[in-house]
């Protein structure tokens, strides 16, 4: 409902959308698919969350495996999907404060700076992701990814991601302008108009 809202009111009052609301946009449809696909997997989490626990009591599915690959494909889709996201909207933020500030330059400086960090931290979260885990032969998987090494290796590609998504926010703070919005007009169609470009 917040994203319709935001468009209604950029549409009604700017007449159009800027670069900001695609990178809102586009983080919103992978929300979106991200619910659609736990949707779909919900029954075979389920089963597969009871078979791993010893609780399930009747044997199980004869595409056990299958089941299983498709678990893993789509897990991996979804991590990939919520930091893609995640970045997204830091990238929407940031072309919205360089809308704000076309002036200083030391402030564009600082602006790319952060925007090519924002890049780099995303794709360092891509990249440090134990993708053969979830995307190699089930059959492999029990062998090679739960050895204490894997297993250290998966916290640690947990934690750096959560690291940066705190860095990025922190640094993407530093490219707020502090002068465009407290130099708008006191008038109400002024103000308005700075409500609906945030």
């Amino acid at each position: 409902m917040f994203v319709i809202f935001r468009l209604v009111v950029r549409i009604v009052k700017l007449r159009r959308l800027f670069f900001d609301d695609a990178f809102v946009i586009f983080a919103w449809l992978c929300l979106l698919i991200i619910a659609i696909i736990s949707q779909v997997m919900l029954d075979s989490w389920y089963l597969l969350a009871r078979l791993a626990s010893g609780q399930l009591l009747i044997f199980p599915p004869s595409n056990i495996l299958q089941l299983g690959e498709r678990n893993m494909r789509f897990t991996a889709t979804i991590y990939m999907l919520f930091y893609t996201s995640l970045w997204s909207i830091k990238f929407s933020f940031l072309l919205f404060f360089r809308r704000l500030d076309q002036v200083v330059k030391a402030q564009r400086i600082l602006w790319w700076a952060v925007f090519t960090l924002c890049v780099a931290t995303y794709l360092v979260c891509l990249g440090t992701f134990d993708w053969y885990c979830l995307t190699g032969p089930i059959l492999e998987v029990p062998q090679r990814c739960y050895t204490p090494h894997r297993i250290r290796y998966t916290i640690m590609s947990i934690k750096i991601p959560t690291a940066l998504d705190i860095a990025t926010d922190t640094l993407s703070k530093l490219v707020i302008p502090l002068h465009p919005v407290s130099q708008c007009d006191s008038s109400t169609g002024d103000k308005s108009d700075g409500a609906a470009q945030q």
